[in-house]
């Protein structure tokens, strides 16, 4: 007895011990979200998007966008809130928890789904799951602060299973029908909120098909589908809201996007110092070796976001908020993998600086963003 009790003694207690440090991670896991939702409650409502709630209700109400309704956004800017409204009317909630509890709902399916896609990754198998999850969970749902629900904080959470389906094709894995699809679609809706957006998923495109040294990947289905859903978009705005090309572009072109911020003052900005910093730490804890394709990807549609951010020229906090997010979770990422060349001094360090760009970028999120422009 003795003999057949004494081999399984260890395996009990090695099974315990795997699950405790797996429990523990569950647990930060939930104390993040909670964290996130505490938030709601404390951080102010970012203006944009309470302003956009009142459009949904006065639609709701029998009103007509871009006629009794003057607002300068595409209509995707407003439709990305009526789901919330409805719902707030249907239940009698306050449309800001409605539209909080979908846009939790929103990141945790894209979260999933990502992660799912992401599971045959080589390179993501060189990184310890629980940590990373932790810090993306993180800069997903607390880092966006005031900037929680905005439009750049829908669209990366859109975006983040398009990412998961170029990181894929730049290690020469193909895609199932599901996450073609998933992917397309997230990649199409991020694209529709503004036109910018196209130098990330570019620029991400491109790295993935470098990366796997294929042409091929410019041209996979799902790029093909968010094409389609940008011009089935474009061509039911033409269709529905006429008025949006004839009286309220012309107001946009000739008024807001000639309102620019000093270049001088945007590239000085907190936000664009903090992605500067996040994307030399990253590079520096490369060193020698080639980026492997999440490291590659995830900075190469940073690099894009940032592009868009400096293009738009207003220097508000949100706008930045995807660049930031991407070089965060690049960096996370890159000090995460085993395949890492720095040593445990240095990577004491980059997590060191990780933790401080991620506080500081909350506080940049968190700071109101100035209308000093708009001022005659």
């Amino acid at each position: 007895m003795t003999g057949d009790s004494s081999p399984a003694a260890p395996t009990g207690a090695a099974t315990a011990g795997s699950a405790r440090p797996a429990a523990l991670s569950w647990l930060l896991l939930a104390a993040v979200l909670a964290v996130a939702i505490a938030l709601r409650f404390l951080v102010a409502a970012n203006s944009d998007v309470s302003w956009l709630r009142i459009v949904c209700d006065k639609i709701l109400s029998g009103q007509h966008l871009y006629a009794d309704i003057i607002e300068t956004n595409p209509p995707i800017a407003v439709w990305a809130y009526m789901p919330g409204t409805i719902v707030a009317h249907a239940f009698g909630l306050r449309a800001e928890m409605a539209t909080d509890v979908l846009v939790f709902t929103g990141a945790a399916l894209s979260a999933l789904a990502t992660a799912i896609m992401l599971r045959p990754s080589a390179a993501i198998r060189t990184r310890s799951a629980a940590p990373l999850r932790l810090v993306c969970a993180f800069i997903l749902l607390v880092v966006p602060m005031q900037a929680f629900g905005q439009r750049e904080h829908i669209a990366f959470i859109a975006f983040l299973p398009a990412l998961a389906g170029y990181i894929l094709r730049a290690e020469r894995r193909a895609l199932p029908l599901w996450q073609v699809l998933v992917a397309g679609i997230g990649a199409g809706i991020t694209l529709a909120f503004k036109p910018y957006f196209v130098f990330a998923a570019g620029a991400a495109i491109l790295v993935a098909a470098l990366h796997a040294r294929s042409w091929r990947v410019l041209f996979v289905p799902e790029n093909f589908i968010a094409c389609g859903l940008v011009v089935i978009y474009s061509l039911i705005t033409y269709a529905c809201y006429p008025a949006y090309f004839t009286v309220i572009f012309p107001l946009v072109r000739d008024v807001y996007l000639p309102l620019k911020r000093p270049l001088g003052e945007l590239l000085t900005s907190n936000g664009m110092l903090t992605w500067a910093a996040a994307s030399i730490v990253t590079v520096l804890a490369i060193r020698v070796r080639r980026p492997d394709a999440v490291t590659s990807v995830l900075l190469a549609a940073s690099i894009g976001f940032a592009v868009a951010y400096v293009l738009q020229r207003k220097g508000w906090s949100y706008q930045s908020y995807p660049m930031l997010a991407l070089a965060l979770i690049a960096l996370a990422s890159e000090l995460n993998t085993s395949a890492s060349c720095v040593h445990s001094a240095s990577r004491a360090g980059g997590l060191a600086c990780l933790a401080a760009l991620i506080v500081t970028t909350m506080l940049w999120m968190n700071d109101a963003s100035s209308a000093r422009i708009l001022e005659p």
